[in-house]
């Protein structure tokens, strides 16, 4: 009786898996390119959301150590997508961008960001523009001359200095 019972239940034969598979990897392979542009565009608002907090807390940084001795400063190296904080001649962190996003422009002097000891900006505030290699998107971290304000835009400020 038992051998019966066993006979009547009805599973998949292998071809009919073989198929569904194989439908599955036709699209699969249809939708990955179209999910592309959406995960570079979200690669290139987390860099630029990230830079921007990175330069917020390092600023607050040079606030809290209230030293006329030290300089803090952020140095863009465009040539490999990064940028490194520092603390006189000392690198406190480097950070370097997803790889489908690229450090595209930056107007600070020397590529390099400095602090006063109220956290502003040191001459002036400037512009980093990130482009996403995937869509071509841009966005851009602007940091306010007078102020030390960070925001994220996606349009570029007029005269690329607030």
């Amino acid at each position: 009786m038992m051998s019966k019972s066993l006979r009547s239940i009805r599973g998949f034969t292998l071809l009919e898996l073989t198929l569904v598979i194989l439908i599955l990897g036709v699209l699969l392979s249809l939708l990955v390119p179209q999910l592309k542009v959406p995960y570079g565009h979200y690669n290139l608002e987390s860099a630029a959301y990230r830079m921007a907090g990175d330069i917020r807390y390092f600023a607050q940084q040079t606030i809290n150590a209230q030293s006329d001795t030290d300089t803090y400063k952020v140095n863009f190296d465009t040539s490999n997508d990064r940028y490194l904080f520092q603390k006189n001649t000392d690198v406190i962190k480097s950070v370097t961008l997803p790889v489908s996003t690229d450090l595209e422009y930056v107007n600070f002097n020397k590529n390099t960001l400095s602090f006063k000891i109220n956290g502003a900006p040191s001459p002036l505030g400037g512009t980093v523009t990130l482009r996403d290699r995937c869509s071509g998107d841009f966005l851009y971290v602007i940091v306010a001359g007078i102020t030390g304000r960070v925001r994220v835009d996606v349009e570029k400020p007029a005269s690329g200095v607030e």
